[in-house]
């Protein structure tokens, strides 16, 4: 279950940063990414949030996401230059027919630019879990202003999916001991079949939801406002590193929307 966390153990300058900086950060990074639709803007971007993922988590994330990555670049790409329905884009030549399918420049342009905004967006994301400890994240929810409630929500689905897939894997192997065949069947059998792993996890789930609701009610939640163990101010080299932050977003905003700079399509 360990193993499944996303959460990595290292000393970098980016574990150190106040839970809150690195949230807004985060969410001023998804701006600029909003900011453009040219995949060369947006390559940089993406680099900037790929060095992030690395100095986070370093090989061992690289290496457990890069085919969902490379998958999720391939994909929204493919699937934006096929179905994207602009005029503008449909008039950029040259023109090419792929397997029935009528591409544009245009639309593989910004089928590119589309893949490069959600995978680096899903890196950036990553970034923040990497660094961040699920107590870390909630505290920093709280001190951005959210609901103690939801921002601990949050910070359990961090516990609770690792705890879920864990168990997955766990009911297979003691299903397979059994004996029974998921591998060498067809998808219909291997469907089928599927119901002997997902009863007992749907079980399992729900009676650690049920212990679950249980502790929390005898810690008191909801009665008074949490505590957290790790509680600092922002620093104000933090501070600044926001400030520069939310200026950089800021004139990507502004050179988009005023002067037209990183967008080959009007649209967003």
């Amino acid at each position: 279950m360990v193993g499944l966390s996303l959460y990595a153990e290292r000393d970098t300058w980016l574990h150190r940063l106040h839970p809150e900086v690195k949230i807004a950060g985060a969410l001023l990074l998804f701006v600029v990414f909003m900011a453009f639709n040219d995949p060369r803007y947006l390559g940089v971007t993406f680099g900037l949030s790929l060095s992030l993922a690395s100095w986070a988590g370093g090989h061992r994330l690289m290496l457990r996401t890069w085919r969902f990555l490379a998958l999720l670049v391939i994909m929204s790409t493919a699937l934006w230059a096929v179905f994207l329905d602009d005029k503008a884009a449909r008039d950029m030549l040259p023109t090419w027919n792929l397997l029935g399918a009528t591409v544009t420049r245009g639309t593989l342009l910004y089928g590119l630019a589309m893949g490069l905004r959600i995978t680096g967006m899903v890196l950036g994301g990553l970034a923040l879990i990497a660094s961040t400890r699920p107590e870390e994240f909630s505290y920093g929810l709280r001190s951005l202003g959210l609901p103690a409630g939801l921002s601990s929500a949050i910070a359990l689905s961090f516990f609770l999916l690792p705890m879920l897939v864990a168990t997955a894997f766990t009911v297979r192997q003691a299903q397979e001991a059994r004996g029974l065949e998921l591998r060498r069947v067809g998808l219909g059998g291997r469907f089928v079949r599927s119901a002997a792993v997902v009863g007992p996890v749907l079980g399992y789930s729900l009676r650690r939801a049920d212990d679950l609701t249980r502790a929390l009610e005898i810690w008191g939640m909801g009665t008074r406002p949490p505590t957290y163990a790790r509680q600092r101010p922002v620093k104000t080299k933090e501070t600044a590193l926001l400030v520069v932050a939310g200026a950089a977003a800021l004139v990507c905003v502004a050179a988009r929307l005023l002067a037209g700079y990183g967008a080959i399509l009007p649209r967003l």
